[in-house]
């Protein structure tokens, strides 16, 4: 549609201005910037970049930069600039210069090490002087010179009228003679005399190890002002009157009636030894923390012996005649602390976890939280037989040969025809008749079944077999047991 105006009603001369819009065909209205009454005066619009405007004046923005913080800006930007020249610059001049290596570096530290320090006067090889004073690295040798110490000291030098050595906290192995010694000898000195091989401080130091082992032994044997000792063996001496030494009043025990007191006591202590063990018999034992060690109770005569608490660890109780709580007869006042048999508790929630143990072993009783024995009346053996069809069943194996000991126990029959035909079936072990035959009549959907707690014992290590009558839809369901007898 082309361009076109439409005229307002209400108004006199007056117009509407639309223009085609070029994508859909739409008119939209025209809105005229600028001066309407000339064409010439319309503002520009760019096809692409739309409405074309000169900013004459607006407000800066929050946080905008003028044009005086731009100069500010640049300022310093320039200084920044001026200061890396000079800086590289100086880079330049750092790369020309020769410093110290670490070789010449290492020399002045050897050089300061080598600079004398300490107190008093300073001694250069061959000086003399009957009195040395300062600290200082060398030793007095004859006639009062001053020559370089030798590490080890020679043995001239230790044999010097006066021999004086400032180790100054150095430890200085000494070898030689050590004659006429003015000062101490500080160090290590076994490690360092060893270290010579002086054999004979060698056995000196080993010696008085052994020394010292023997006495430690022996103060371990010595408790308070006693010696303790086991007598392996003695002598045999043979008693007599003459020998033996009674220090009670000097009883002769030739003729005394102490020395046959003395046997029959030595006969009683003989008799109660069997091998290298004593047999005694414990009447009492006081109370408190007094223990027994491991004892075997053979016997304990009849009549008010008493043992106290024991606990048995091992072994085997053969015969208990009076058990405290559990000897109350049946129907007799309650007495005691019974002894209980006990379940092990399991909530009744359904998550009880498996506890099936291997054949043989032994398991726990289980119990609800309040100690009600749990049981279930699933039998561990059961099994099913189930048929369903057209053909006539002929000594069909419901369940096969149990094996010696055991007998199968069917516990529920359900026999049902889905034609209008008369049939029977019936259970067989062997060629024996054990159950039925059970008829039905002619019409479809007639059926039988057993009533809750019925029970069909079959003979033991017997197998059981069923047969149908008819060769009609018709199914037969059994369940049993294996159960031992």
């Amino acid at each position: 549609m082309a361009d076109s105006s439409v005229a307002v009603t209400s108004g006199v001369g007056t117009s509407i201005d639309t223009r085609t819009e070029a994508t859909n065909g739409h008119h939209r209205q025209v809105i005229v910037i600028g001066d309407p009454s000339t064409n010439a005066g319309v503002a520009p619009v760019d096809a692409t970049n739309g409405l074309a405007v000169d900013v004459k004046a607006s407000a800066l923005p929050t946080g905008a930069a003028t044009s005086a913080k731009q100069d500010t800006i640049i300022g310093h930007v320039d200084g920044i600039e001026g200061l890396l020249t000079t800086i590289d610059a100086d880079t330049s001049t750092l790369a020309a210069t020769d410093f110290a290596t670490e070789a010449k570096q290492d020399d002045i530290i050897t050089a300061i090490g080598n600079i004398p320090g300490g107190g008093g006067t300073q001694y250069t090889e061959g000086d003399t002087d009957a009195t040395i004073t300062g600290t200082v690295a060398m030793v007095e040798g004859a006639a009062n010179a001053v020559v370089p110490m030798t590490q080890p000291l020679t043995d001239t030098q230790l044999r010097a009228a006066d021999v004086k050595v400032t180790l100054d906290s150095e430890s200085v192995a000494v070898t030689g003679t050590f004659w006429q010694a003015t000062q101490p000898v500080s160090g290590t000195v076994t490690a360092n005399l060893s270290a010579t091989d002086n054999a004979v401080l060698d056995d000196i130091a080993a010696d008085t190890e052994s020394i010292k082992t023997a006495v430690e032994t022996i103060d371990n044997a010595i408790s308070g002002s006693e010696m303790q000792v086991d007598v392996l063996t003695m002598p045999t001496v043979t008693v007599t009157a003459t020998n033996l030494d009674v220090q009670s009043g000097g009883a002769d025990l030739a003729t005394s009636t102490q020395a046959a007191a003395i046997q029959t006591a030595v006969e009683t202590i003989d008799n109660a030894i069997s091998g290298n063990e004593m047999q005694v018999d414990v009447l009492t034992i006081a109370a408190g923390d007094n223990n027994i060690g491991n004892v075997d109770i053979a016997s304990i005569a009849a009549g008010d012996n008493n043992i106290g608490n024991v606990d048995i660890v091992s072994g085997t109780v053969t015969t208990v005649s009076t058990l405290t709580g559990g000897g109350v007869a049946h129907d007799s006042s309650d007495s005691g602390n019974p002894h209980k048999i006990g379940f092990k508790a399991y909530s009744p929630d359904g998550t009880t976890p498996g506890t099936a143990v291997a054949e043989g072993d032994r398991t726990d009783a289980k119990g609800d939280l309040d100690g009600r024995l749990y049981v279930s009346t699933e039998h561990p053996r059961w099994g099913s037989y189930h048929a369903d069809g057209s053909s006539a069943l002929t000594d069909a194996t419901v369940a096969a040969d149990p094996g010696d000991g055991f007998q199968v126990v069917i516990t529920n029959i359900s026999f049902s025809s889905g034609a209008a035909t008369a049939i029977n079936m019936f259970l067989e072990e062997g060629s024996t008749k054990i159950f039925g035959p059970i008829y039905l009549e002619a019409v479809a959907g007639r059926g039988f079944c057993t009533p809750a707690g019925f029970r069909k014992h079959v003979t033991a290590s017997t197998a059981v077999t069923v047969t149908t009558s008819a060769a009609i839809a018709h199914s037969v369901d059994i369940q049993y047991e294996i159960v031992a007898v």
